[in-house]
């Protein structure tokens, strides 16, 4: 009797151990249990959330962080948002740090849940401020990325939709140049002079541009991945200023933001040595999994 009480005891206890090792973590904000069996990377990312996401989007969002992961991607990203989301505060939490970025300006952004964010009706009404300052974050100063998925373009006109900005002493900008539809930017460049600019039929829908710098006098323009405009720029300094979705942070003001407004639905900032073409392809198998 003895023997077959110890044997149960220590079935018990395995049988415990192993259901405890597979429950993952505590949400930080929500303080629920997250269940995530895919990698510890996952796990993490959703107790980073504001609220736990119904269990689809848990599914999506495994998927992809351990894609990411196995890709070699996750490693080298040092900011992601994501627009489809349940709900605007967990579309705002930052997956690697949760901390949450915010709607800001006297006409803020919009929020369409599982889509996008809208970027404001109004001229410099407003942002998405990160809280996301690459000065203090850890970026190299020749070694970064800056990353957008466009899902809406503004109806055009002469003002400049803007992406990602920041801007005091040295400049950080992606811009659609609606006058001339080129696509201009800037990349830990010198406030003063013009940006460089990539003649194109302007910016297009469902479609993952990244501005980075590689090198001492290297910056270049992506699209889905791909190089498409390579520059020779030299380094002058890293912006000190939370950097802005959908408008630019003008040294603490919103600035050279279009009336039509943008939409974007990621914003991914990291290292020059991510693997853009598996990061658009993984955005996307995002994006259409959590299309309502």
């Amino acid at each position: 009797m003895r023997k077959l009480l110890t044997i149960l005891l220590l079935f018990f206890c395995l049988y415990g151990q192993a259901q405890f090792v597979g429950a993952g973590a505590i949400n930080q904000q929500s303080s629920r249990v997250v269940t995530i069996t895919g990698c510890p990377e996952a796990t993490a990312a959703i107790a980073n959330l504001a609220t736990l996401p119904p269990q689809a989007t848990q599914d999506n969002l495994t998927d992809l962080v351990c894609g990411c992961v196995d890709d070699g991607n996750w490693s080298l990203i040092r900011y992601i948002i994501l627009a489809a989301m349940d709900t605007q505060a967990n579309s705002l939490s930052d997956l690697i740090n949760g901390t949450d970025a915010m709607f800001i300006g006297t006409t803020p952004p919009t929020f369409t849940a599982y889509v996008k964010w809208t970027g404001s009706s109004a001229i410099n009404g407003g942002a998405i401020d990160t809280n996301w300052n690459p000065a203090t974050v850890g970026v190299g100063d020749n070694d970064a990325s800056y990353s957008v998925y466009v899902n809406g373009i503004g109806g055009g006109g002469t003002s400049n939709h803007d992406y990602v900005g920041g801007r005091n002493a040295y400049k950080l900008i992606l811009q659609d140049n609606q006058s001339t539809t080129d696509i201009k930017w800037r990349v830990h460049s010198t406030a003063a002079g013009a940006l460089d600019t990539y003649t194109a039929a302007g910016m297009a829908v469902d479609t993952y541009y990244t501005i980075e710098r590689s090198g001492a006098t290297s910056q270049d323009l992506l699209i889905d991945g791909s190089s498409v405009h390579a520059t020779t720029r030299s380094f002058f300094g890293v912006p000190s200023v939370d950097i802005y979705g959908l408008a630019i942070n003008n040294n603490g003001s919103i600035s050279d933001e279009a009336q039509s407004p943008s939409s974007a639905a990621a914003f991914v900032f990291g290292t020059s040595g991510i693997d853009h073409i598996k990061m658009n392809t993984r955005i996307e198998t995002w994006i259409t999994a959590q299309a309502p």
